[in-house]
């Protein structure tokens, strides 16, 4: 499921795919949440492929590995409510800040590999356009997604963590 969020870039869209990761990040450690999100975006490209999705793919995992692998990580130092909060703030922080220098490198080479014909944008105009557009972005899809992470977390987890779950029935 993929939200529009009003910007004049069609390719940004919201979608709560993290919010599993981050669920598995909380639950059952953070490489757990890294592993999800490295296998849903597996999916997601083995499903969906096509030479344009390769980029959407790669900001997708990088911005989610800076945001889960933090949240989760800090999350594991101490599980309580105001750790939960702390930690989702920084991932999304985390994240957002991860994905400057990865819009500066990455952008270029997608424009230059599919949309040859698009003049070039003068490297003062990438700036303008990540702090103005991209930054916002993923400052609200991070925040989005953390509070319903917040909301949910502790319903998934007693699942999660149920002995029930795991037992294998011969």
């Amino acid at each position: 499921m993929n939200i529009q969020i009003a910007t004049f870039f069609p390719y940004l869209k919201y979608d709560p795919s993290e919010l599993p990761a981050l669920i598995g990040g909380f639950s059952l450690g953070p490489w757990a949440g890294l592993a999800i999100v490295v296998l849903k975006n597996l999916i997601f490209l083995g499903t969906h492929f096509s030479p344009q999705e390769m980029f959407g793919i790669s900001f997708n995992t990088i911005a989610g590995i800076a945001y889960v692998g933090t949240a989760s990580g800090i999350y594991q130092l101490r599980k309580s409510k105001r750790m939960g909060k702390v930690s989702l703030v920084l991932g999304v922080i985390a994240m957002t800040l991860v994905m400057i220098p990865t819009q500066l490198v990455l952008f270029p080479v997608f424009q230059s590999w599919f949309l040859p014909d698009q003049a070039k944008l003068a490297q003062e105009t990438l700036i303008r356009m990540i702090l103005l557009t991209f930054v916002p972005f993923n400052l609200l899809k991070g925040s989005i997604t953390g509070l319903l992470t917040y909301f949910s977390y502790k319903r998934f987890s007693k699942i999660l963590k149920s002995d029930t779950l795991w037992e294998v029935k011969e």
